[in-house]
């Protein structure tokens, strides 16, 4: 009786691992460069701004978004210059020309503690922004004051990184696994299977589907963008995008795309923070 039970223990031990294997491997991040076909257009860009000569030094940015009712950019700082120093995570508003500061503000003095800010979004249903904070998003009026924070609760460990506004609906893409469809109280209304090494940032199209940021080889070209069917969820590699080595941000206006490149933080081969704009 002793033995039965040991080898139904030990049978038991086999499959769990087994299950465990077939997990990691399902949840395993897809390289993004297996997804690259003849229709994948390779795009260099056709400007490049730096903050630093519109006066923005040590600015290490992370997301970017349009402000249609002011045709201005908000653009979030994660605040810190290496993982070492203590975040001072600000957004800075500026011109659609990208030539001058509009407004500042600091995020430490207003949602309290050091932010993990990542995403940003502007929501033109009532002129307010939306930032994506890795366990949590926030919804903040433009001059800071809170008006609602919402957990990503069991999404929490994948950590919310892209965010997009969409009316009713608040799109987030986690940095690994999963795109989540919320509705305005954070209730999950559909979720993606999007799992791609590096996936970063999105933004919404004018057709309805996303654009989302994927790849991080900050010494070469391999930096991609890709095309996301928010009715299917089919997706593919839309772009390689030349010159931007560390991508921390994307919007598209007008027939152009500009991306938000942080080679400052992320040592990359151009170390400056910078926007590249291309022509589509």
């Amino acid at each position: 009786m002793y033995k039965k039970g040991l080898k139904i223990i030990l049978l038991l031990t086999v499959i769990l691992a087994a299950i465990t294997i077939i997990i990691r491997i399902i949840s395993r991040p897809i390289s993004p460069d297996k997804n690259i076909n003849s229709q994948t257009k390779n795009i260099s860009p056709s400007q490049i701004v730096k903050f630093e000569d519109i006066g923005l030094e040590n600015f290490t940015c992370t997301g970017l978004t349009y402000d249609e009712k002011s045709d201005t950019f908000w653009i979030a700082d994660y605040g810190a210059l290496s993982s070492n120093e203590r975040t001072i995570p600000r957004i800075v508003q500026i011109n659609k020309d990208m030539t001058s500061v509009i407004s500042e503000l600091s995020l430490n003095d207003i949602l309290g503690g050091d932010i993990n800010l990542q995403g940003i979004s502007y929501d033109k249903k009532d002129d307010s922004l939306w930032l994506a904070t890795g366990d949590e998003i926030y919804n903040i009026e433009k001059d800071g004051t809170t008006k609602k924070i919402i957990s990503l609760g069991r999404y929490s460990k994948y950590k919310s990184n892209g965010i997009a506004v969409d009316n009713d609906f608040i799109w987030v893409l986690c940095y690994s696994e999963f795109l989540l469809k919320m509705d305005r109280e954070g209730n999950i209304i559909k979720k993606i299977k999007f799992n791609y090494q590096n996936q970063d940032h999105i933004c919404l199209l004018d057709n309805g589907n996303l654009y989302a940021t994927v790849g991080a080889d900050y010494d070469g070209e391999n930096n991609f963008v890709f095309e996301i069917n928010t009715q299917s969820g089919y997706n593919k590699c839309a772009y390689t995008v030349q010159k931007s080595f560390a991508i921390e941000g994307i919007i598209v206006i007008d027939d152009k795309m500009y991306i938000l490149n942080d080679g400052k933080y992320h040592k990359a081969k151009m170390q400056d923070s910078y926007i590249a704009v291309y022509d589509l």
